[in-house]
C-alpha cells in the first residue's frame, strides 16, 4: 500500500480540484514494532477552495489522512523507511517522551516531532505544524500555531527556490501572526510585501483581504478571495 505525499510544494497557493471524497479500509503493517492493523484511508476528495492558512475546504478530509500505529502512535508519514531509519526511529518511538506526546497531540503534530528527531527539512517540519494547526482543537491551536510560525520564521532564512516560494512563505507567516493576534507584526509584514514586483493578482488579493482583516482585529480562519479570470472580462 502506498500512502499518499504528505507534504506538496509551498508554492504551491491554489489548489487544483480533485475527484469525490473516498474512504478506503486498508490493512498495514507499522513499519516500527511490526503491528498489522486496519485503518481508514482517504483515496480522494474534492476542493471547492481554501482558507489563508491554505487549508482546502469541501469534500474533502484537510489534512490528508494519515495512518497511525494503534499501539505506540507512530505516524507512517512517508512511503517507505530504510533498516537505518526504522533503527534511529524506534528509540524515539517507543521512549516516554514520545508516547506521552502521543496521547495528547495530533497526527501531523506528531509528523513533525518525529521529522525533527530525524533531521527532517525545515520546509517539511513547518509544512507538518501547519497542518497540525487545521487538526487542533481551541486549546491546542494556539501552542501549534506558535510553533509553526517559528518554524516558518526559520524559512525565512533559507533561500527560496522561486518568487513563488519567497512570497507564499511570507503570506503564511503573516497568516499565523494574525491568527495569533500579533497584529502589528502582521501589518507590518503585509504591508512590507504589498510592493514586491513580483506578485500576482490573486496574491495582491490576498494581501488587501489580510490588510483589511487586521485593521477589524478579525483572527479567524477565512477564505481566499476570488479574483475574475481577466480572459472572462
Amino acid at each position: 500500500m502506498r500512502l499518499k505525499t504528505l507534504f506538496v510544494s509551498a508554492g504551491l497557493l491554489f489548489a487544483a480540484h480533485a475527484s469525490a471524497t473516498t474512504i478506503m479500509r486498508v490493512t498495514l503493517t507499522c513499519p516500527v514494532g511490526g503491528e498489522k492493523f486496519e485503518t481508514a484511508l482517504a483515496a480522494s476528495g474534492t476542493s471547492f477552495g481554501q482558507n489563508l492558512d491554505f487549508q482546502l475546504y469541501g469534500p474533502i478530509i484537510s489534512p490528508w489522512p494519515v495512518a497511525r500505529c494503534p499501539s505506540n502512535g507512530f505516524i507512517m508519514y512517508k512511503n517507505e523507511f530504510t533498516n537505518e531509519e526504522l533503527a534511529q526511529l524506534k528509540p524515539f518511538v517507543t521512549s516516554e517522551q514520545y508516547q506521552q506526546m502521543a496521547k495528547r497531540h495530533t497526527n501531523y503534530y506528531l509528523i513533525a516531532q518525529l521529522l525533527k528527531y530525524m533531521n527532517g527539512s525545515p520546509e517539511a517540519i513547518a509544512q507538518a505544524l501547519l497542518k497540525a494547526t487545521w487538526e487542533a482543537n481551541d486549546k491546542q491551536y494556539p501552542a501549534y500555531a506558535e510553533e509553526a510560525l517559528n518554524a516558518f520564521k526559520v524559512l525565512e532564512q533559507a533561500k527560496a527556490k522561486d518568487d513563488r516560494e519567497r512570497i507564499t512563505r511570507q503570506l503564511l507567516t503573516g497568516e499565523l501572526e494574525r491568527r495569533l493576534q500579533q497584529w502589528d507584526a502582521a501589518d507590518a509584514r503585509f504591508r512590507a510585501i504589498a510592493s514586491d514586483p513580483a506578485l500576482q493578482d490573486q496574491e495582491r488579493a490576498v494581501i488587501e483581504l489580510q490588510l483589511q482583516l487586521i485593521k477589524t482585529r478579525i483572527s479567524s480562519t477565512q477564505p481566499v478571495p476570488r479574483i475574475k479570470d481577466k480572459t472572462q472580462q
